[in-house]
């Protein structure tokens, strides 16, 4: 019995000493890192990575789900979720958006809604030319918010573990706060290659929940990416070749940094497609060990709508769907964490039977192509 009631004990000091971890990591991360998750499977969250990607779909409706665990041997994963919805208007040329995003990273909570416009320059469906640019504007707002009944403090944990009482501690009582979020963005795209710059959070909006300074700000963060294709212009739907989309996208928020390289693959007329991706991010200044973080991330798109009118500019819907799973290469390694996962759907259609999709048929790629 005497051993029982040890390993028992010790189990609960285990679960009670994981949580502690856990809280003071996500804590940590929030502060030190200050940096927003990320997804690699940009493309099925675009408007995420940069707000000008807001109605630069092949049709004229578009909507796009993502998911992310991130390690998914934790007792409680930090996970992510990114919506979003926009319609392209061909006659001015313009773009709404609505984009919906929900972080649970341990303890603390975010919740974003945000508006998005957009207007595009350049090539379009009458007049094709070499060259065309997206601009956009985002704004919204966002809740942050701490479960207390996710913490323990020192009198909620006597000798023998957790006890089961609620806490007389302040902390977190009233921990809401609601803020307003701005961002813009910049697509260019000029024939086979395509490029583009963000400036989320430009306000650098105060979300913290403890005090009001300058440590409390929400980061800018700075997002640059870098696309090819190896599609020529007189590309036919019967082309058999291979479509390899080598992407760069580097990002800045804070002390954090994030670097991903790597290369989308089609095979037109397959249902299927694939990613192969490294990503590493690392820290700039005080070095506290999980900044340095590098990983391969191997990805499958299925295609589950129009294949063959894919590059003809004639589908009147577009609907893919992909997995990806990635491993650790440090710390804190794979057999810590077992990987991080994502999962996202993309829908197209034209609701305007009128309506023509942008051709590859022009001297440019439009951004959806690199998709």
């Amino acid at each position: 019995m005497h051993r029982e009631s040890v390993n028992r004990q010790w189990g609960r000091l285990k679960k009670s000493g994981l949580l502690l971890l856990m809280i003071l990591w996500t804590g940590w991360q929030q502060v030190a890192l200050a940096q927003d998750p990320l997804f690699t499977q940009f493309q099925y969250s675009p408007v995420y990575l940069n707000p000008a990607f807001t109605g630069t779909g092949k049709n004229e409706f578009r909507a796009t789900v993502n998911s992310r665990v991130q390690w998914v041997n934790l007792q409680a994963p930090l996970q992510s979720y990114n919506a979003n919805a926009d319609y392209y208007f061909s006659g001015p040329k313009m773009s709404l958006g609505l984009m919906a995003n929900r972080f649970d990273e341990g303890y603390l909570k975010t919740s974003q809604a945000y508006l998005l416009f957009a207007k595009d320059f350049g090539s379009d469906e009458v007049n094709c030319r070499d060259w065309y640019v997206n601009v956009a504007f985002q704004g919204g707002l966002g809740t942050r918010n701490a479960n207390r009944n996710k913490l323990l403090f020192p009198d909620q944990i006597d000798v023998n573990g957790p006890i089961g009482m609620p806490s007389q501690f302040e902390l977190f009582q009233s921990g809401n706060k609601t803020y307003l979020d701005m961002s813009v963005g910049m697509v260019f795209c000029y024939k086979n290659i395509m490029g583009g710059a963000a400036w989320q959070h430009v306000n650098e909006p105060v979300n913290g929940l403890l005090g009001s300074g300058d440590d409390s700000r929400l980061p800018r963060r700075y997002t640059f990416h870098l696309s090819y294709i190896n599609s020529p212009p007189d590309m036919d739907v019967a082309d058999d070749r291979i479509l390899v989309k080598p992407t760069i996208i580097y990002q800045q928020q804070g002390v954090s940094n994030s670097l991903v390289v790597g290369s989308l693959f089609e095979f037109p007329g397959w249902v299927i497609g694939g990613g192969l991706w490294y990503r590493n991010n690392f820290g700039s200044g005080q070095n506290w060990g999980f900044t340095e973080n590098h990983t391969i991330n191997i990805g499958i798109t299925l295609k589950l709508g129009t294949v063959k009118n894919h590059y003809n500019g004639d589908a009147a819907a577009r609907f893919n769907t992909g997995f990806s799973y990635e491993a650790e290469l440090s710390r804190p390694g794979i057999r810590h964490t077992k990987g991080s996962m994502e999962g996202g759907l993309l829908y197209e259609r034209n609701f305007n039977g009128k309506a023509e999709c942008r051709s590859v048929d022009c001297p440019v790629r439009y951004p959806w192509v690199f998709f």
